[in-house]
């Protein structure tokens, strides 16, 4: 009985650090998750105002050559 509880006791140290370097790869999952929405948003803000400032240019264009 006893050399099935040290089995048990090794199994689980070993389930602790498999956990443990799961652990640590999701945070790193996350962190990377993290700056790709960052990155996601900061080009979306980019994407939007350079959008608007074509508009712009075009748009007396535009209506310059509906009135011509």
């Amino acid at each position: 009985m006893q050399k099935n509880v040290r089995e048990v006791v090794k199994t689980i140290a070993r389930l602790r650090g498999d956990f443990s370097r799961f652990g640590e790869s999701f945070e790193v999952l996350g962190s990377h998750l993290q700056n790709a929405r960052s990155k996601y948003d900061e080009s979306a803000r980019k994407f939007t105002g350079i959008q608007e400032k074509l508009e712009k240019i075009e748009a007396p264009k535009t209506k310059e050559l509906r009135e011509g």
